[in-house]
């Protein structure tokens, strides 16, 4: 894996400049994980900025001084195939001359910055022989006062089907009782491999599709925030070991 491969910031960031490649800004919000598209319009010594396109700017953009975000972008410095990712501070809001809102965010230089390979974003079907259920809980706010805290609904079981480093897809039992709407939250847990220890993080519900007897839901998560920390990358790193192991088996099979 290249997950741990190093490279110098400030030379990326000039050629991102050059190259006006998009990235993609992830923050959290409420409990919830959200992304916007973005271009890098200058760096200083400290701080690099970014503008937040205004054509796919989300209406949930919000986030504050000091809290922590994630960046991945698609290397533009032509050495390997392969995704950059980072965690940064917003360290300034610019309020947006047009819409009104914040367009321009100033974040700190980090102190390093990762390399993942593209392979590992390519959709690996579980092997046939694995067997991998899935535990998997609904995420939701709750409002007290001015005060915002997240809740769990009750654990739910399914089965896994496909992995990426950009999503899941899970199969699994309908219920009138519980529905799945696009952009909710859920929290996941699974063992990749028997005797392994169990990999949990939470995904967004992309697709939510039921069979034509209504009895079981597949459903497709993506993968979003786990690059705004230290200890979500180590979860990206594991999911990348898990995705490489997977299409070996499925490779000696064919």
């Amino acid at each position: 894996m290249s997950m741990l491969l190093k490279v110098k910031p400030k030379e990326l960031l000039n050629e991102l400049i050059s190259s006006k490649n998009p990235l993609t800004i992830t923050y959290q919000k409420d409990g919830r994980w959200f992304a916007n598209k973005a271009v890098l319009t200058n760096f200083e010594d400290n701080t690099f900025e970014i503008r937040i396109l205004a054509q796919l700017k989300s209406k949930t953009f919000d986030i504050e001084v000091g809290s922590r975000v994630g960046i991945s972008l698609k290397d533009c410095l032509g050495n390997s195939s392969g995704n950059f990712i980072f965690d940064t501070i917003v360290y300034d809001l610019v309020p947006g001359q047009n819409d009104g809102g914040n367009s321009i965010v100033r974040l700190a230089i980090p102190e390093n910055i990762e390399l993942v390979s593209r392979r590992n974003y390519r959709r690996v079907q579980v092997p046939a022989l694995q067997n991998v259920n899935i535990l998997l809980w609904q995420r939701f706010t709750v409002q007290n006062g001015d005060r915002t805290s997240v809740g769990c609904g009750p654990e739910l079981c399914g089965k896994l089907l496909d992995i990426s480093l950009g999503g899941i897809q899970i199969a699994m039992e309908s219920s009138e009782s519980i529905v799945f709407e696009k952009g909710q939250s859920v929290g996941l847990k699974f063992t990749p491999f028997e005797h392994e220890t169990p990999i949990s993080f939470t995904a967004g519900i992309r697709t939510a599709l039921s069979t034509a007897d209504r009895r079981h839901l597949t459903l497709g998560l993506e993968i979003i925030g786990l690059e705004a920390s230290p200890e979500g990358r180590l979860i990206l790193s594991r999911l990348a070991s898990v995705v490489e192991q997977y299409d070996k088996l499925n490779s000696s099979k064919r």
